[in-house]
Formats: structure tokens, C-alpha cells, sequence
């Protein structure tokens, strides 16, 4: 076919502008490519030794090969900046799993012991870093550029040292302010660990519920071949059901039964009152193949099985007695529990609603109050409801609600914490669910904002982890409710009294940016803030992120599952913390008021109960620069 000669000019040109453009758009990747690499490398940086226990990162920028060193699978990330991985190949689920002998029912049998990281000077428990904590998140006011990108593009572009780039934004920058080296205190220089910096744990309990059936129970001597149990039976015809999530509350005066134990003493009868979620929803298996056999392959077709979980305990946090109920008929949206004192009556509450409950019924309550039943017949702790469920009148609440807390303030009016540490409602007892919402300028709401809490007592090394992959967003949730309130001491002799309350976040669900930082989504952490205990609220201090452990191998309480999901948390190295701690209950101690009371649940799996010092919170709010490193 003939081809004019005009028309073959035409496409030759056309076809050198095609690879001009080609060759100019590769350069300029190439050169974006080249200003991200460079000011990741302006927060990379060799360890300089400061003392025999604590190191201080330097950020000398490094060459490229030795930012992040190839290793044998392609991944472009060295060996210790990635998570523990599973072991899929072997027949056994937990093949890496150390076990513990313990006698369970009179039998001998082998459980999963912890998996624990073993600690020394070369894990120390803080590094010392130039710049203040506080800097690299900080809202920079431009664009919402976070102050931490500006000082890396800025050591970036004029080979700034990391003091001089954070001295000259801070001058151009007030909202930048924090990252001037000489705007803090040398003990707010330092990134702790999140398991270091925990309160000591003085005391726990491991609880393990007899009132689930064996039935709905994986055998104990059957844990380390899971494979070949679950083979056995057919797929989906049984539910295992498991105790997590715990909540806990000391029992009024007048809702404290007294029981006939044999043996009976002061200290066996009920003191404090547990709630649990029990649930087949749990995390206690991760490994695809087996969960496949417990019937997750078909849970889309299964409903969810909830149900209560409830103990007496005594002072010593034993179960004195227990019972499994369903209380989807009271409380038709329920999932994790949550018990509070509301004066001096005794509350449940799951998503957005609460209601009343007794375990000793007040006499003449007639059709008002109804027996919750128990899933296995009778039993010998009994649960008896309000008929009456209270929630929020706001719209957003009742629709997304499911972390509220309710406290009663120092002017002795009923509170919800619509948000941790932010906007505040008034409970109206008089006004059921069925009242329309209500507006937010109205005087029943106290509004918080947020962007002016105080800066975290202590900062952790999980910020140094992100940032150094780039991540400058912030990379964990929003703080949510997980207990609240516990009178505590101001240490301002002036001061209004203040209430205790803890809430946690926990990393993103494919937020950008985070693949790169490879910190596995729903890693939970935990902080404690101190409020002031009228409107409107003031929180005047609050603490950075820590995490709660797990269970020792001879913890009482004997839960033979406490540990079968073996996820530690992982935020750049190991922590000794599950993945998932979630607190949903925190009360003093009842016969010891300089102590607390902590109830938690480990990797959606366990439940436990830690006694922990007020005074060591204290220290984590108010006194941070006292916090001793443990490596």
C-alpha cells in the first residue's frame, strides 16, 4: 500500500514527540523519585552510643544500599524491619509454639506458653532522639503538611543537620515550634517502648469460664495438633465459643449477695462483679487452614453467636461464682460488654445503649425488672434486667456509637463520653431511646476541642517507626473510650479533682502509606488521660502509648487458651504485648485504694485482670522525666 510522503513526515514526527515526552516524563519520575528517597534518608541514621543503656539517633544520612539491604525473598526491607511471619508449611497450626505442662481437670496437658522476647542492652527501653517529641506530627498549618515532612524536605534540599533544620522551622513555623531541640526538657527527647513503659503489673488473673460448655470448648489436650482435631468432625457443625474482653466493677453494698460456700470465709464472698464477651467471633486461631476447618470458610453464613458472660469475685479477683447468658432479648445490639457504677447502681453497656441490672432484684419491682435467662438452665447466679433501655440522643452516637463510656461528674449529673477526651452528653434518665435527637448546640452537650489536649506525657517509638517509612499521617486511629473514671489526686494542690480514664487507638486499616511501615492493621495501644471531674471537662494531662502483656505461665485462673494466638505486637521490632490488648473495664481496688484494677482482653481471645499502682500512673501523666528504664 502506498504511503504519501507529507503523511510519513507527519507520523515520524509524531512519533519523536512521543519519545520526547516519554524521555521527559521518565526524568522527571526519576527525579521525584530521587527527592523522596533523599529525605527518607534524612531520617535514617546510625546509633550513637550515649551511656551503657541508652541510644540516641543521630539521622546521619546514609548511603543508599545501606538504608535498606536486600534480603533473599526480593523484599526491600532488611530482616528486622519486618514482622514475624507464620510458618504455613508445617502440618501442625503452631509448630513454633513453646509449650507448658499445667494440670487442667485433673489431667496433665500441653498449652502454648507466651511467646516471649528476650531483652538486654541492645533493646533498650527508650532511644534519645535531637528534636522533641511532638515535632514530626505536628500540624504545620500549610496545607496540612505535618511538620516532620517539612524538616525532612528541608534537611533534604540544604544537607541541614537534623538541630539546624528543626531550629530554623521552628523560627518560620510557630505551630512547628516542637522541633527546636531547645524548646523541651532533655526527657522529652526520649522514644519509649510501649511494653517498657506500661505500669508494673503487681498481680493477675487469667479467667477461664466453667459455664461454657465442654461441647462448645476446643479440648485442652488436643492443642498442639489442631489440624487433626478440627479434621475429625464434620466442617461447621459445632461452635467453639471463647471468653474475652472483660469488664469489671465493685458491687454496691446493696447489690452483694451473700453465697454459702464450703469453707466460706470474708474473703470468698463476692466483692467485684465481671461482664465478658463470649463470643465464636474471636481471634484465638489465625491460621487460614484450621480456621477454615472451624467453619469460618462459611461464617458469612452463619450468624455471630454473643452472649454475657458474668462472675462474682472475691478480693482476690478468684471467681467465686458464673454464669453464661443471653441477652440478645434485653439488649438486642450487644457485642463487647462494659459494667459501670452510676450512682451506686450497677449498668451494662454495648454499642450505644445501657441498662440497668441487678443481681440481687429490689423487692417489689414487678414487671419492671426481668430474669435474663441462662443459656444453660438454671444457675446459681442470676441476672435480672430493667426493662428499659437509655442511650444518647445524638444521632451520630446511636448509629456509630459502640466505645461510650458514662462517669458522674463532681456536680453529680450522669455523663457520656461520646468521644475520649472530646465532646461530652448529658444522660437524660427520664427520656428513653425513642426521643427524638437532639442538637448539639444545646447546654446538654459539652464540646471539646481536640486539637487543644496537651501534648502525650511520653512519646513512643512507634512514631520513629513510621516516619522513617515516610508515613507522617497519623498512622494510628483517634483516641477511643475504653474505661472510665476512677477518682484521682491532682498534684496541683490547687487544682480542681480530677477523674482517671483509659482509651486506645489502633493502626490503620489500609491507610495510605502504611504497607510501607509494614505494621500489621488493628494493633492496639493504650493511654491513660486525667480529666477535670466538672464541666467543662478540662483534660489536663495524658500519656503516649503503652500496651499490657500477657498471661504468665503460672498465672492464676488457668486459662489454657490465653496464649494460643501467639501475635505479639509489632511497630519496627517485637514488643512483649499481645497485638491486640483491649481494656474495657478499670476499677480501684477495693481494699486498697492506692491501687487499680485494669480488666483487659488479649488478642480477642483471653480475658485477664491486672492490679497495677495509682501512683505509677501518676508518674506516666505528671512526672514522666521519673520513668526508669528497665534496658
Amino acid at each position: 500500500m502506498a504511503v504519501e510522503k507529507g503523511t510519513l513526515q507527519v507520523g515520524l514526527l509524531s512519533r519523536r514527540s512521543t519519545i520526547r515526552i516519554l524521555l521527559f516524563a521518565t526524568i522527571v519520575v526519576l527525579l521525584s523519585i530521587t527527592f523522596v528517597f533523599a529525605s527518607t534518608c534524612a531520617l535514617m541514621g546510625t546509633g550513637e552510643i550515649l551511656d551503657n543503656d541508652h541510644v540516641i539517633l543521630g539521622f546521619i544520612p546514609r548511603a543508599p544500599s545501606s538504608v535498606f539491604p536486600k534480603v533473599g525473598n526480593g523484599s526491600s526491607q532488611s530482616r528486622a524491619e519486618m514482622p514475624p511471619r507464620i510458618d504455613k508449611s508445617s502440618s501442625t497450626p503452631y509448630p513454633w509454639t513453646k509449650t507448658i505442662s499445667t494440670e487442667i481437670a485433673g489431667s496433665r496437658v500441653e498449652i502454648p506458653r507466651a511467646p516471649t522476647v528476650q531483652r538486654n542492652s541492645s533493646t533498650p527501653s527508650f532511644v534519645k532522639h535531637s528534636v522533641c517529641t511532638g515535632c514530626y506530627l505536628a500540624d504545620s498549618g500549610t496545607r496540612q503538611r505535618p511538620c516532620g515532612k517539612i524538616l525532612a524536605s528541608q534537611r533534604a534540599k540544604k544537607s541541614y543537620s537534623m538541630i539546624e533544620a528543626g531550629r530554623e522551622l521552628a523560627r518560620a513555623n510557630e505551630m512547628c515550634g516542637r522541633c527546636d531541640p531547645s524548646s523541651c526538657l532533655e526527657h522529652e527527647k526520649r522514644y519509649w517502648r510501649p511494653d517498657d513503659v506500661a505500669p508494673q503489673i503487681e498481680y493477675a488473673q487469667t479467667h477461664f469460664l466453667k459455664s461454657i460448655p465442654e461441647t462448645n470448648r476446643v479440648p485442652a489436650d488436643r492443642l498442639q495438633n489442631l489440624s487433626e482435631y478440627f479434621s475429625e468432625m464434620e466442617d461447621g457443625k459445632r461452635v467453639f465459643l471463647f471468653e474475652f474482653n472483660p469488664s469489671i466493677v465493685k458491687l454496691p453494698e446493696s447489690q452483694r449477695p451473700s453465697i454459702e460456700v464450703s469453707g466460706s470465709s470474708a474473703s470468698k464472698q463476692p466483692v467485684y462483679l465481671a461482664a465478658y464477651r463470649i463470643s465464636n467471633m474471636h481471634a484465638c486461631i489465625v491460621e487460614p487452614e484450621t480456621l477454615e476447618v472451624m467453619a469460618s470458610k462459611i461464617l458469612p453464613k452463619k450468624k455471630p453467636r454473643q452472649y454475657l458472660g458474668l462472675a462474682f469475685l472475691d478480693s482476690n479477683l478468684n471467681i467465686v461464682q458464673e454464669t453464661m447468658l443471653d441477652v440478645r432479648v434485653t439488649m438486642p445490639h450487644f457485642e463487647d460488654p462494659r459494667l459501670f457504677i452510676l450512682h451506686d447502681q450497677i449498668f451494662i453497656g454495648s454499642y450505644s445503649n445501657l441498662v440497668q441490672i441487678y443481681v440481687v432484684p429490689p423487692n417489689g419491682s414487678g414487671e419492671e425488672i426481668l430474669r435474663v435467662p441462662a443459656m444453660m438452665g438454671e444457675s446459681n447466679m442470676t441476672l435480672y434486667v430493667r426493662n428499659r433501655i437509655f442511650c444518647s440522643r445524638d444521632d451520630e452516637a446511636r448509629r456509630l456509637g459502640k466505645n461510650l463510656v458514662y462517669f458522674v461528674d463532681s456536680d453529680n449529673r450522669t455523663m457520656i463520653e461520646l468521644m475520649s477526651m472530646g465532646d461530652k452528653e448529658m444522660l437524660d434518665a427520664a427520656v428513653d431511646c425513642s426521643a427524638p435527637f437532639r442538637n448539639k448546640t444545646l447546654p446538654h452537650y459539652v464540646q471539646t476541642n481536640v486539637a487543644a489536649l496537651p501534648l502525650p506525657s511520653f512519646a513512643t517509638m512507634d512514631e520513629l517507626h513510621y516516619v522513617k517509612h515516610g508515613v507522617y499521617a497519623p498512622a494510628l486511629t483517634f483516641q477511643r473510650g475504653s474505661a472510665c473514671c476512677v477518682a484521682m489526686e491532682n498534684p496541683d494542690p490547687h487544682g480542681s479533682p480530677l477523674l482517671l480514664g483509659i482509651s486506645h487507638s489502633k493502626s490503620r486499616y489500609k491507610q495510605r502509606g502504611l504497607p510501607d511501615a509494614n505494621v500489621p492493621f488493628n494493633s492496639y495501644f493504650s493511654a491513660f488521660y486525667a480529666m477535670e471531674a466538672k464541666a467543662p471537662y478540662r483534660v489536663v494531662a495524658r500519656t503516649g502509648n503503652f500496651c499490657f502483656g500477657r498471661s504468665a505461665p503460672d498465672e492464676a485462673g488457668g486459662n489454657p487458651y490465653a496464649n494460643l494466638n501467639q501475635e505479639n505486637l509489632w511497630i519496627g521490632n517485637t514488643q512483649n504485648c499481645p497485638r491486640i490488648h483491649f481494656v474495657s473495664g478499670m476499677v480501684e481496688k477495693a481494699d486498697d485504694d492506692s491501687k487499680l484494677i485494669v480488666s483487659y482482653g488479649v488478642n480477642d481471645c483471653a480475658p485477664r485482670l491486672v492490679v497495677i499502682a495509682k501512683d505509677d500512673v501518676q508518674k506516666m501523666l505528671f512526672a514522666p522525666s521519673e520513668l526508669e528504664a528497665k534496658y
